[in-house]
Parts: C-alpha cells; structure tokens; sequence
C-alpha cells in the first residue's frame, strides 16, 4: 500500500481544521509529501480559499500505519479532539477512520445511555 492518499475530515470548522492538520503533519517524518488543495476563494473577500482535502504521500503500507499513528497524536491536541479524520486511497475507499480524543468519548457516551 503505497501512493497517495487523501485525507478527509469530519469537524465543525473544517477549513481551520484542515489547516492544523496539514501544519501537524508536515513535520510527520512518516509522511513524504503534505499537499493542501484549496477551494476558490469567495470572489468578495480578499485572500485564499479555504482547505478543501489534504494530500499525502507515503513510500510504504508500513509507512502508512506510522501516518495513522502521527493523525492519532494531532486528534489529541485542543483544537482537534472533536475531528474525524478519514484515509482515503487512490480508489476512493477508505481505508482507515480516526476519532479525536473528545470524539471518541462522545461516540462512548452515546453507546452506553
């Protein structure tokens, strides 16, 4: 499993979210390549567009469970605990869904009432 994968998040301001994320995992020694594609920005502001999705390349399936590992340790910082944050392959399948900290506890807590 080697390639691109696409990264897709689930949150409440997702185009700030995007943005933490890609800062946190451009330092990832696990990833090879972080690229954030953007949306057009709005024709009445000044600016950029907002994240869209994030691209990121791996060398190795053993390289992708480090990325994985390095989305675990980004869900656990403050502004990203109640994300969602999917792996999607070339294919469009998902191959793996993460849950920030806060999430997970949510999902729990809906469980168990």
């Amino acid at each position: 499993m080697n390639g691109t994968y696409k990264l897709r998040i689930e949150g409440q301001d997702p185009g700030e979210e995007y943005e933490l994320l890609a800062n946190y995992l451009k330092d990832a020694p696990e990833i090879r390549t972080v690229k954030a594609e953007r949306a057009d920005p709005d024709p009445k502001k000044l600016g950029i567009g907002v994240i869209e999705t994030i691209l990121i390349s791996v060398a190795t399936g053993i390289l992708l469970e480090g990325v994985k590992a390095a989305i675990a340790r980004a869900l656990t910082t403050p502004k990203l605990q109640r994300v969602v944050v999917q792996i999607v392959d070339e294919k469009g399948h998902v191959v793996h869904r993460a849950l920030g900290s806060r999430q997970s506890r949510d999902v729990t807590d809906r469980d168990s009432s």
